[in-house]
């Protein structure tokens, strides 16, 4: 991939993933309503921010599990890369961009798809020293039909 075909495909799967997978278990946020209700609070952080980008960033963490949900504004159609998404095996395209990712694979176990994930120091280290993750993969399958972002 070019490294413009690479940042178009990463800013699709931040969309996907902020859009279609951080509220999976909740049809309603996912409906058009709700991400265009989304969009008009997110405007002024989509304007100006620390990624200069269309791009917004929320995180949570307690004591027992992190959360974090990705928006981000595309300009292109995401029937381009939405096919490619639903794979496991393409998301460590995705990760692997990342300092912190030095390992990412995807296999199928007892439960289903799985990532395979390694995190480690942002500096050069070992894989051994580095933090193994198994993400379990499910991609929602409920497409939205759209000609324009919002």
């Amino acid at each position: 991939m070019t490294g413009c075909s690479m940042a178009r495909f990463l800013a699709a799967a931040l969309l996907y993933a902020g859009a279609g997978l951080a509220h999976a278990d909740d049809a309603d946020a996912n409906s058009p309503d709700s991400l265009r209700a989304k969009y008009g609070v997110l405007q002024d952080s989509l304007r100006q921010n620390q990624f200069r980008s269309p791009l917004h960033m929320e995180s949570s963490k307690t004591r027992d599990s992190a959360a974090g949900e990705i928006y981000a504004v595309i300009t292109h159609q995401f029937a381009t890369v939405g096919t490619a998404l639903e794979s496991p095996g393409n998301w460590c395209d995705i990760l692997i961009l990342h300092l912190n990712t030095k390992y990412c694979h995807a296999s199928t176990a007892g439960q289903g798809d799985v990532l395979n994930v390694s995190i480690g120091k942002k500096t050069d280290q070992p894989l051994e020293q580095a933090y193994r993750i198994d993400f379990a993969f499910s991609a929602s399958t409920r497409r939205v039909a759209s000609t324009a972002p919002f």
